[in-house]
């Protein structure tokens, strides 16, 4: 009976994955002849999710954030331009499995076969259900946007 790969072969496959999309364009560039879009990548020697387009439920940007305190019941917002993503659960279960295991460790995100930030991941994430990207000004995060709704759908809408 044939057997799954052995780890140390799926670590290997994994890291040759992590420097492909460290090397610049590959087949997450967005090319338009590519059977599926996918909107963006996270990459880390142990895995690798690549998220399509279709598993993309909302895209926006946002100023700042915004935390309450339940001590003193007040809310305070922070300028912190982000990009929110949200994902659908199949995603979300993924990108929960994969940084359940790397804490501590960074997470390469990557968006048109190019590395946009290197995140260290202090807790798993997936379990909310929306992703931020955290930029350094507005018009960077517009500028993300932009490139992530490229070919982006909302799946919820039909033509009837």
């Amino acid at each position: 009976m044939a057997r799954g790969p052995t780890p140390p072969d799926a670590r290997a496959r994994a890291a040759q994955a992590y420097k492909a999309a460290r090397a610049g364009p590959s087949a997450i560039d967005g090319r338009p002849d590519a059977p599926e879009r996918i909107a963006l990548s996270l990459v880390h020697p142990r895995g690798r999710i690549d998220i399509p387009v279709k598993d993309v439920l909302k895209i926006e940007t946002r100023a700042g954030e915004t935390a309450f305190s339940a001590d003193t019941r007040t809310s305070q917002t922070a300028a912190a331009p982000h990009v929110r993503l949200e994902f659908t659960a199949e995603i979300r279960a993924r990108i929960h499995r994969l940084t359940a295991q790397i804490a501590g460790d960074e997470l390469a995100i990557v968006v048109a076969g190019r590395e946009i930030c290197r995140p260290v991941v202090r807790e798993p994430l997936g379990l909310h259900g929306w992703f931020n990207i955290r930029v350094h000004d507005l018009e960077q995060a517009r500028d993300l946007t932009a490139k992530l709704r490229e070919g982006w759908i909302n799946p919820d809408l039909r033509v009837v």
